[in-house]
């Protein structure tokens, strides 16, 4: 939670001047719906790792993929390797994608 709230107030206004030049002069309003939109991918973040670790684990198709590309798994601790697959492959890319479709289409759209 301390380096989600962290990121998120380094981010903005990185964001906000780098990434899509925002002039708004609503930067609380705008701070606001960056955080908000933030949050709902944080819990996305949430949902997707419970599931693909609890629910639906990958393991079986990690060891399929390895073994088609000469990667040995022998002792290999196959929850870590779901989790970080889980968290780097699926939950990090669809966060990113929407992170930034939201700032460009919502939070910091041009009027």
């Amino acid at each position: 939670t301390i380096g989600w709230v962290a990121g998120v107030v380094f981010a903005y206004p990185l964001n906000r001047k780098w990434v899509f030049n925002s002039n708004n002069d609503k930067i609380l309003k705008e701070f606001l719906g960056f955080a908000s939109s933030r949050l709902s991918t944080w819990v996305l973040d949430i949902l997707i790792m419970w599931f693909f670790v609890n629910i639906v684990p990958l393991n079986n198709l990690i060891i399929k993929v390895c073994s088609w590309v000469n990667i040995n798994l022998v002792n290999a601790d196959m929850d870590s390797i779901n989790y970080w697959v889980v968290k780097i492959c699926i939950s990090a890319v669809l966060v990113t994608i929407l992170n930034y479709v939201f700032s460009k289409l919502v939070i910091f759209k041009k009027k």
